[in-house]
């Protein structure tokens, strides 16, 4: 999901004209607690969510519509 996000901020941005633009994520992350109808705000889950994030960050990839861009 995190990848057709920002992707999708790329298609967003070209149709536009900014065919060049970078997309820089400044945070991201999962909650840990919520309200009583949020079942999957969990801490099992926040740590689910950043360990398969700093994952993915360490294979130093892009998206799949900008694979070079990291």
């Amino acid at each position: 999901m995190f990848d057709a996000q920002i992707d999708a901020a790329y298609f967003a941005l070209e149709k536009v004209g900014f065919d060049k633009m970078e997309v820089i994520v400044g945070e991201t992350g999962w909650a840990s607690h919520g309200d009583d109808n949020e079942a999957g705000a969990t801490v099992k889950n926040a740590k689910t969510y950043n360990k398969n994030m700093r994952k993915r960050l360490l294979k130093r990839k892009g998206t799949p519509h900008r694979p070079k861009m990291l």
